[in-house]
């Protein structure tokens, strides 16, 4: 059931159309402010321009609402679930609380595109999550991934409890904790061990 509380939230978040403006602000940008510089960000390997990208989105904003990549997912909006965690120059960041104009001249990689990153990681952290059933509704799946590549690349999974320090910042709501740890320890033995070809 939709209530209008829920209407009006996503009239605010979301644009029309891609480059829409956000309804409420005057082409996208409050009075008194400007629009991002005549940059552009690379997102997955392409670059997309922050031209005409109101000054007050969010990195989650351009990469939902311009580049149509709807796996960084939206929960709190204030940095604390982790849901729209990717990674911005390779580390870890909650893409609700990066502005737009702050990512010029950088990288940013979604869990779409993580295979551009190392795409035998990804298959084995996918691999991982789906063996250990690590998610039930999957809604917080793409940051708790995203987050578990930065662990494993960044070597903290000595132990459980380093893997457990690491991932703390992505709330599951379903409880899948013990199975997302799991995941991350195989993938990460996995990672250190590769198969021989």
């Amino acid at each position: 059931m939709t209530t209008a509380s829920d209407t009006k939230a996503a009239q605010t978040r979301a644009p029309a159309a891609a480059g829409a403006a956000r309804p409420g602000t005057a082409s996208g940008s409050p009075a008194g402010t400007s629009r991002s510089s005549a940059r552009a960000v690379e997102v997955n390997g392409t670059a997309v321009p922050l031209d005409d990208v109101p000054a007050n989105w969010t990195l989650a904003d351009l990469l939902r609402y311009r580049t149509s990549l709807r796996g960084t997912h939206l929960a709190c909006e204030h940095g604390v679930c982790g849901v729209c965690t990717v990674l911005l120059d390779g580390d870890p960041v909650r893409s609700c609380l990066v502005l737009s104009h702050a990512v010029r001249d950088r990288q940013v990689t979604t869990v779409e595109g993580l295979d551009l990153l190392d795409a035998g990681l990804a298959q084995r952290l996918r691999a991982a999550f789906v063996a250990r059933n690590a998610f039930q509704c999957g809604f917080c799946t793409p940051g708790q991934v995203i987050s578990a590549v930065a662990c494993i690349v960044e070597r903290h999974t000595a132990d459980e409890h380093e893997i457990r320090e690491w991932m703390s910042g992505n709330i599951c709501r379903c409880s899948s904790y013990p199975q997302i740890v799991e995941a991350v320890k195989a993938a990460a033995a996995a990672e250190n061990n590769p198969a021989p070809s």
